[in-house]
């Protein structure tokens, strides 16, 4: 994670971060599972080494940290209602659903990296403090975007994992399968009761039961 957070950084940089320096009091949905890459993301940010490839590793480990919660919460429904594993793979995202969560939450940092990229201009050198501030501001906006993109995808996708949840297996195969077996049982029972005459491919059967 590298070095560790220097006071004196932390003092100049906090107070402009708000939501991603300090959990709010009522976070959203993805602000929990994402917390390890907030305070990542932080702890780049703070030591001020790479401000944009910061922000493009928290982007990819958020992608992965909402799709493996995505796919955790499908298989504990399909568990749950013992839904074909079949069929469930058909249900899970796919490598195209992936990218385009990556997608949406990268596109929440726009104004970020347009920020980052006035602050790097050597023209804007004297305007370094004043720029700082903008981007913390940008930053702490499209970190809340992030976690808001998060949340949306993952309540869309528990859309799917209550579906998946309430399935229940169809009764008409068991249903013709007893009636099947029933109607056999029946034909059989007559067979042996002397009501219907055994057609050959049974008779040894019902001359073995009728000898006991």
């Amino acid at each position: 994670m590298g070095s560790p957070v220097s006071a004196k950084a932390t003092m100049e940089l906090g107070p402009f971060l708000g939501r991603l320096a300090a959990l709010p009091d009522r976070p959203l949905p993805a602000e929990g599972l994402l917390s390890p890459v907030r305070l990542d993301l932080l702890t780049a940010v703070f030591e001020r080494t790479a401000w944009l490839p910061a922000w493009q590793s928290a982007v990819a480990s958020a992608e992965r940290r909402v799709s493996a919660e995505i796919e955790r919460r499908m298989r504990d429904a399909a568990l749950e209602s013992r839904f074909p594993a079949k069929h469930l793979a058909r249900e899970l995202p796919t490598d195209e659903d992936r990218a385009m969560l990556a997608a949406r939450l990268s596109a929440a940092g726009i104004g970020y990296e347009q920020a980052v990229a006035r602050l790097e201009l050597p023209a804007e050198a004297e305007r370094r403090d004043e720029l700082l501030r903008l981007v913390c501001g940008e930053l702490e906006a499209a970190w809340t975007q992030l976690v808001s993109s998060a949340s949306d995808e993952i309540a869309r996708w528990d859309l799917q994992a209550v579906r998946i949840r309430a399935w229940r297996r169809p009764w008409t195969p068991l249903i013709a399968g007893a009636a099947l077996l029933l109607g056999v049982a029946t034909w059989a029972g007559l067979v042996l009761g002397g009501y219907l005459n055994a057609p050959a491919w049974f008779r040894p059967i019902a001359e073995w039961v009728w000898s006991r």
